[in-house]
């Protein structure tokens, strides 16, 4: 196995430090070779995979308020649940179809859903209306 790939947390091989300098003094006229070049590739992606895996502990935060939609929000998504479509809500609420789009695009990640359905279904469940 190698070096590269027993890293641990807060520990380095000489072999991990000599592609660490590599990284970041590359000025000094050494190329790595394929074999290097192949191991910082395998650092670099087992590095990127914990970060895009990682995930916060919720804090106050990141919790769900009792509801975390603005008005303007809830009428939208009310509106949405009675069945009008975006030209429809816009005009009735003298606002662009742009706006609407954006006001549902805050719902969706407001609720963590990526559907018109989705976020009614759970509004409904959190009653938020």
């Amino acid at each position: 196995m190698s070096t590269v790939l027993s890293l641990h947390l807060g520990k380095m091989s000489a072999g991990q430090m000599g592609l660490r300098q590599l990284a970041f003094h590359p000025a000094k006229g050494h190329q790595p070779n394929k074999t290097e070049r192949h191991e910082i590739v395998e650092v670099v992606a087992k590095l990127l995979q914990k970060v895009l895996n990682y995930q916060s502990p919720p804090t106050a935060s990141t919790q769900m308020p009792d509801n975390p939609l603005s008005e303007r929000e809830t009428e939208v998504l009310k509106m949405v649940a009675d069945g009008a479509r975006n030209k429809e809500i816009a005009y009735q609420l003298g606002i662009t179809e742009r706006t609407v789009k954006a006001h549902l695009s805050h719902i969706f990640q407001k609720l963590n859903v990526d559907s018109r359905a989705a976020a009614v279904a759970e509004a409904a469940r959190a009653k938020l209306f």
